[in-house]
């Protein structure tokens, strides 16, 4: 699928997986890509060992274990991120020399090393994941702007990478100790996948209309509770639903469902404070329309989410600040409908 990377790459990779093969093809198409990622390359070359010994003092046997399955992890969560869309870059005609696998895992690699040592600096407590987002947050935007900057959709191969990563990483914990590092794997994903940072730019630009202001204003504190209304409803009316990743009652999908109604209401907010749907038609749509077919996530149930949403938020907010929403919501379901699809 990607161009052949040169064998010597073999040589950064832990010795148990350079040896993996499937009827003479390599374990991972990692060594298929024109060029050798340059994010974050120093830490794929430190030895597996070295990373046990970088925090002597304040490591505990869990974040030690973290680190030293972090490598094999990553490489692995390309697998079966590949295997899950491949067949999409073929099916929407994409550039696969956008999709750089050595670039996505070290970027990949680098925020949960970087979550790894905060976690076992700090813990788990909603303090300490509060003192990692200005780090992370900024982090987490910056790849998401270089990576939807010429095709939105590979953005879909970053995020499904970190999720692979973080789900794999915590199946690896002891069982008792994945609920302290869990909280750590869905704030990357929703940092990933959340246009704060772009929505908090567009709000402090000087054009934007005081009323439009006041309205977002009053979404933001709402959209957590909104999205738990919405997803509880959806998932007791199609409790025998079945994703990709299993059923809408499910922990892992209920987790996934709340973070993206979240998403689609701050990319609604974003929508009204830059006064067009731009951000929608370059970002969100493709993003979607890679991801949900694969996922199991039918336009239908989409459609009803946004249905759900408009229901909340009439409820909620308002009636002027509602109306700053209104045509955007009308917007958003014309983009989500079952006609539409991106070729």
């Amino acid at each position: 699928m990607f161009a052949d990377r040169p064998r010597k790459f073999l040589n950064h990779l832990p010795e148990e997986l350079s040896h993996k093969s499937v009827q003479g093809r390599s374990h991972l198409n990692l060594l298929k890509s024109p060029r050798p990622y340059k994010t974050n390359d120093a830490a794929l070359k430190r030895p597996i060992a070295a990373s046990a010994n970088l925090y002597p003092n304040r490591l505990s046997s869990s974040s030690d274990l973290l680190l030293r399955s972090l490598r094999l992890v990553s490489a692995e969560a390309w697998s079966k991120t590949e295997a899950l869309l491949k067949d999409e870059v073929e099916r929407y005609g994409m550039d696969s020399s956008l999709i750089d696998p050595w670039a996505i895992v070290g970027d990949s690699y680098g925020l949960f090393e970087q979550a790894i040592e905060h976690y076992a600096d700090q813990g788990s407590s909603g303090l300490a994941l509060r003192s990692l987002t200005p780090q992370i947050a900024k982090r987490c935007s910056q790849l998401r702007q270089r990576w939807s900057q010429q095709d939105a959709r590979v953005l879909g191969f970053v995020s499904m990478h970190v999720h692979y990563t973080g789900t794999m990483l915590l199946e690896r914990m002891p069982i008792g100790e994945r609920s302290k590092f869990e909280p750590y794997v869905r704030f990357l994903e929703e940092q990933l996948y959340l246009p704060l940072q772009e929505l908090y730019q567009a709000a402090a630009h000087s054009a934007v209309a005081p009323a439009t202001l006041r309205a977002v204003q009053c979404l933001l504190p709402l959209t957590s509770k909104i999205a738990r209304r919405v997803v509880k409803r959806i998932a007791n009316r199609h409790s025998q639903y079945q994703t990709y990743s299993g059923h809408l009652t499910s922990r892992q999908v209920q987790a996934s469902s709340l973070r993206d109604v979240e998403m689609f209401l701050l990319y609604l907010g974003l929508s009204s404070l830059q006064g067009n749907t731009q951000i929608v038609e370059q970002r969100l749509f493709p993003l979607c329309n890679l991801l949900y077919p694969r996922l199991h996530v039918t336009w239908d149930l989409l459609q009803e989410m946004l249905e759900e949403i408009a229901w909340e938020l009439h409820h909620r907010l308002l009636p002027d600040d509602m109306m700053q929403f209104s045509p955007y919501l009308r917007a958003f379901t014309a983009f989500f409908s079952e006609q539409e699809t991106l070729s």
